[in-house]
């Protein structure tokens, strides 16, 4: 049971990782200053150092389901959007 509880580990720090170093390497390519994007790319990671701090006092479990569920949602989201609207912003 501990190897499976550390398997799931390691593989869910690589993906949130892998996540944050595409995000990061891709502010420069987005439109507008490149200033400003690292600044809002920056200030979006803050509530995350939050979580973090309150994770300390409150258990791991709880902000680690609500971060999971979260990101599936936007996932949704972004698919649901992507499906029912068009380029031209319409639907």
């Amino acid at each position: 049971m501990t190897q499976i509880i550390l398997v799931y580990t390691v593989l869910f720090r690589m993906i949130a990782g892998l996540g944050f170093y595409g995000l990061g390497f891709n502010v420069g390519n987005l439109t507008g200053s490149i200033f400003l994007n690292n600044v809002v790319s920056g200030a979006a990671e803050f509530p995350v150092f939050l979580v973090c701090v309150a994770s300390s006092k409150i258990g791991r479990k709880s902000p680690n389901i609500g971060s999971l569920l979260f990101g599936s949602a936007s996932l949704i989201a972004c698919a649901l959007m992507y499906v029912f609207i068009d380029v031209d912003g319409k639907l």
